[in-house]
């Protein structure tokens, strides 16, 4: 992982074990400078961890890196592994044994200033996730191709990202996404889509005052992406529904911030989540059939900041063409067809202590539709970035969670009897 400027570093301090840390670190600009709660438990050594279950809360952790026993209430640090609050601890053998809830960043850090400005890396991917689950794990997938098949509500998915050199980094991907919906053994509908991505700059600035935040921004900026959408459906079977699609994320984890100085460790654990996200409707009668294919080029910026009050978003094309499109749909009279596929992707979002913080994605949407009285052909695709965010982790609970559409644009045909 890159990180695109630097500023001089000031040092700060890890306390090895248990002990705590809490002298104030003079406030810097690009770096982690932070003064730690009295009841933050820190280890150092992310090889004191024996296990996480992420499902029900439990986490082993080795006895030898503490010097007594934590207590429920405090929150436990293991240096860029977990960031937990203690409801119970059980001892056994040389392990320690606790139930956890998620822990605010604010409930571990008293003051402070985080701030890093990255490139996301492919070669730095560490596991493949669907709908939540890991599926893949490795130390790095070094610039190969992911591929991965799989089957989930009756539908296909094929799924390959390539990752090449563009701009001398490792920042760059061919894609491509594809999805078959079978009935009776026979394939019924087909969406596939294709293209080149660049990752984005990724900026994040935390601010932290008394166990409070008082400034948060995660911007991405130069998200890029050439895509082309086809697809396909033929009757024989009559069908309405939506697919239920599962969530697909490569995991980016961020261990340390490069400076001049060397690298900083950040202790608190932080990834940066590569996603792709589908959307697809299908309504379509036996003898009926529907199919659009269309290519769009983008380019993007999103993101979101907090001052202590209100959360702003802000978002831009620097440029977004959609290129060209064919769509057609037919069936007997009276019968309605309509079918609508989307595909978000890249969709970059961060993570903090495991939890989702924001994300930004672009997001691309096609359509063919056939309706009656009077008859009605049309056409459309549409690009879009879109966003959300969700601070319950930098300790905001009453703030909800949000999505945001930043910025559209459409095209369409149709014909003349169509309002």
């Amino acid at each position: 992982m890159k990180i695109i400027r630097y500023l001089l570093a000031i040092p700060f301090l890890l306390t090895i074990g248990c002990k705590k840390n809490n002298s104030v670190e003079p406030i810097g600009q690009e770096g982690y400078h932070v003064s730690y709660s009295e009841q933050t438990v820190i280890i150092e050594d992310p090889g004191a961890l024996v296990s996480e279950n992420e499902d029900d809360g439990t986490v082993i952790v080795k006895k030898s890196a503490f010097e007594q026993e934590p207590l429920p209430g405090q929150t436990i640090l293991i240096s860029g592994e977990v960031m937990k609050k203690i409801k119970s601890v059980s001892s056994t053998g040389n392990e320690y044994r606790f139930e956890t809830e998620d822990a605010a960043l604010t409930d571990i850090i008293r003051e402070g200033s985080i701030e890093w400005t990255v490139t996301p890396q492919w070669a730095d991917a560490t596991s493949l996730r669907i709908d939540g689950d890991e599926v893949m794990s490795t130390e790095g997938f070094h610039a190969g191709p992911i591929e991965r098949s799989f089957h989930s509500g009756g539908v296909e998915h094929r799924i390959r990202i390539e990752p090449h050199t563009s701009r001398g980094e490792l920042n760059a991907c061919t894609f491509s996404f594809e999805m078959i919906k079978r009935e009776g053994g026979e394939a019924t509908s087909r969406f596939f889509a294709k293209g080149v991505a660049r990752l984005p700059e990724q900026h994040t600035q935390i601010g932290i005052s008394n166990h409070k935040l008082n400034s948060f921004r995660a911007q991405m900026k130069g998200i890029t992406v050439d895509l082309e959408i086809e697809m396909a459906a033929a009757g024989g079977y009559s069908s309405e529904h939506n697919f239920k699609i599962p969530k697909v994320a490569l995991s980016i984890p961020l261990k340390a911030i490069p400076t001049p100085a060397g690298l900083i460790p950040l202790p608190i654990p932080v990834s940066i989540d590569v996603g792709v996200h589908f959307v697809s409707q299908l309504m379509m009668s036996e003898n009926a059939s529907a199919q659009a294919k269309t290519k769009c080029s983008i380019s993007a910026d999103g993101g979101f900041e907090y001052k202590g009050t209100d959360v702003e978003a802000t978002g831009n094309f620097s440029k977004a063409d959609i290129l060209e499109g064919t769509f057609d749909a037919a069936a007997f009279l009276g019968i309605p067809v309509d079918l609508q596929y989307g595909v978000a992707f890249p969709r970059i979002s961060l993570n903090i202590g495991k939890q989702e913080v924001a994300y930004v994605h672009t997001a691309f949407t096609a359509g063919s539709s056939l309706y009656w009285g009077p008859v009605c052909k049309r056409g459309y695709s549409k690009t879009a970035i879109e966003g959300g965010y969700g601070l319950k982790v930098l300790g905001l609970e009453l703030i909800q969670s949000a999505t945001k559409t930043f910025v559209e644009s459409k095209k369409e045909a149709k014909g003349e009897n169509c309002e």
